[in-house]
């Protein structure tokens, strides 16, 4: 896991996931799910800032700090999931990239906003009807 600071200028990538068929899961199964995300932190320490942030029970980010490998990393977590054959899950992945920014928002009738922004969000959040 990587403990640099976060700078304003470079290029980061943001992958952002949604477990396919967790609904099915036992709780048992959740945690293995979650431990098999996290381990993605050990498999590419140089390129992944903090951890794994679950967050909606079935929805996760990180934070990657070599665009160039943002795609290696999310392939890992399908890979891995696959492996885990008696969960029978996957991962919806998509992934961002731009310039690190922190702004503190005021959400409205979001109950579960993003832990990590890229650049400006096109979506702040489905039924939201402004932020501030």
């Amino acid at each position: 896991m990587m403990n640099t600071p976060i700078s304003q200028s470079e290029m980061y990538a943001v992958l952002t996931g949604d477990i396919v068929g967790s609904s099915a899961l036992s709780p048992e199964e959740h945690r293995q799910v979650v431990r098999t995300v996290k381990a993605v932190s050990e498999v590419f320490p140089d390129a992944v800032i903090g951890s794994v942030d679950f967050f909606s029970g079935d929805s996760w980010q990180l934070l990657v700090s070599d665009c160039s490998r943002s795609l290696a990393v999310a392939l890992y977590v399908r890979a891995g999931l696959k492996r885990e054959k008696r969960l029978a899950v996957d991962s919806r992945i998509s992934i961002a990239w731009g310039k690190w920014i922190w702004r503190r928002w005021i959400w409205r009738g979001c109950r579960n906003p993003p832990a990590i922004f890229l650049q400006r969000p096109a979506v702040l959040c489905r039924n939201s009807e402004k932020t501030r």
